[in-house]
């Protein structure tokens, strides 16, 4: 019997997904001409185009970037209630410094931090 080779594929790293505040859209009428008027500019700022697949990826672009420029951004929401606005701009901290010297003392500051909230709000609560 051969042996069987596997190889194995390092996956890809995606970009995280920018959290849109949508609902805005429909109750905030001046956010929404905004946004409408600027889909519109910078869809029309491209030349005329025959191929349907290069038309669709100038849309697509057009109302991305317009999204990104005039909607604001989702609130962070965390799904313990434990959870203080001192550790998520430490864990902000922590995911910018990756690969750097001072990743280990934040990381450090980050667990123990949470440690010391876990326990306040599990105190509270008993």
């Amino acid at each position: 019997m051969g042996k069987i080779r596997v190889k194995l594929r390092k996956q890809k790293k995606t970009k995280p997904n920018i959290r849109l505040n949508l609902d805005l859209l429909t109750s905030d009428t001046d956010l929404c001409q905004k946004y409408n008027l600027k889909v519109k500019n910078k869809f029309e700022a491209f030349e005329e185009i025959e191929e349907v697949e290069e038309l669709w990826k100038q849309l697509k672009r057009s109302i991305t970037e317009a999204a990104e420029e005039e909607i604001p951004t989702k609130e962070r929401k965390t799904k313990q209630k434990w959870v203080t606005e001192d550790i998520l701009n430490l864990l902000d901290k922590r995911r910018k410094a990756k690969g750097e010297q001072e990743y280990e003392s934040i990381h450090r500051k980050v667990r123990r931090k949470c440690e010391e909230a876990k326990e306040a709000w599990l105190n509270e609560k008993c």
